[in-house]
């Protein structure tokens, strides 16, 4: 099947009404107009059909014909992407109540999205702003604008390795990651802003006496140190960090977290906290409250 035959099949008919704010909403603030009807057919009545029977000079008539086509696509770009985002609109999303200069930027910027993993994460991001208005900044739509293909497959290489710190989403340091292309792919998130620019950030986790604390967990596997010694002590450990984009990025990709960082950054701090100062865990993850950042763990480490 074609791709305009593909687009033929999209109906609007009988909607949500979650999904008619929606529509509503961008009609109004970008003046996109929805259509039961495809872009191709309308365009062929309305624009080239029209164009070519003009009585103007050859390459007027060229100029319009150019101009009528890169509307079409635009516009099935942007169709493309809202009927993505339909598919992940929740039933309390509150479209009317995103803002109007936010829709108008999105909508500018999506319509020349023709790839189709692209149009995915853009789609994710309409979807949870309208599920959440103000998730999502404008910085973050340009950041997204600017990032090549490329860049975009580095960011969910390294967000496989992205572990959590509270509610912070962190990339542990190691050499194992920092050896070869993972180094080259912390440089390229630096640079396109989706990392924090620092080699020397740590976090610090302080421990009174007997005292236990989770130092980051993923889905599945949770590291937890344990204080042994007499006084208070600090276990630091260093750590890549998400901007503001970074972490806004995160909510819009797909990522398959692998639990090699939890075993690597486990495996790191054993060596460098010895048994008689500090005991250092690893556990399965019972639960997650994602609001509050508290993880339910098993009763006994792994061994």
């Amino acid at each position: 099947m074609s791709e305009d035959n593909k687009l033929s099949l999209i109906n609007f008919d009988g909607v949500s009404d979650v999904l008619n704010n929606l529509i509503n909403k961008i009609s109004g603030a970008a003046g996109w107009v929805i259509t039961h009807d495809t872009p191709k057919r309308i365009a062929q009545r309305t624009y080239i059909e029209e164009i070519q029977k003009m009585d103007i000079p050859p390459l007027e008539k060229a100029a319009l014909i150019s101009n009528a086509k890169k509307a079409i696509k635009d516009y099935k770009n942007q169709t493309r992407v809202l009927c993505i985002a339909a598919q992940n609109l929740k039933d309390d999303a509150k479209p009317q109540d995103i803002d109007d200069d936010w829709i108008s930027e999105f909508m500018d910027k999506v319509r020349n999205v023709s790839d189709e993993e692209f149009q995915l994460i853009w789609a994710r991001i309409l979807a949870g702003e309208a599920n959440n208005p103000g998730s999502f900044s404008l910085r973050t739509l340009e950041k997204l604008k600017e990032l090549s293909k490329e860049e975009a497959l580095c960011f969910m290489h390294i967000a496989e390795s992205i572990v959590m710190n509270g509610i912070e989403p962190i990339i542990l340091k190691s050499d194992e990651l920092e050896r070869g292309k993972g180094l080259q792919e912390i440089m390229v998130l630096n640079e396109c802003g989706i990392l924090a620019n620092s080699s020397f950030l740590s976090i610090t986790v302080s421990l009174g006496k007997g005292e236990g604390k989770i130092l980051f967990y993923n889905n599945s596997l949770a590291v937890k140190a344990t204080n042994l010694t007499g006084g208070d002590k600090d276990i630091n450990f260093g750590v890549y960090q998400f901007t503001k984009c970074g972490k806004e990025m995160l909510k819009a990709i797909e990522v398959n977290t692998s639990n090699e960082a939890i075993l690597i950054g486990i495996k790191k701090l054993q060596n460098e906290y010895p048994n008689e100062s500090m005991q250092i865990d690893v556990y399965n993850v019972q639960k997650i409250d994602f609001e509050s950042g508290r993880v339910y763990l098993s009763n006994r480490p792994l061994q």
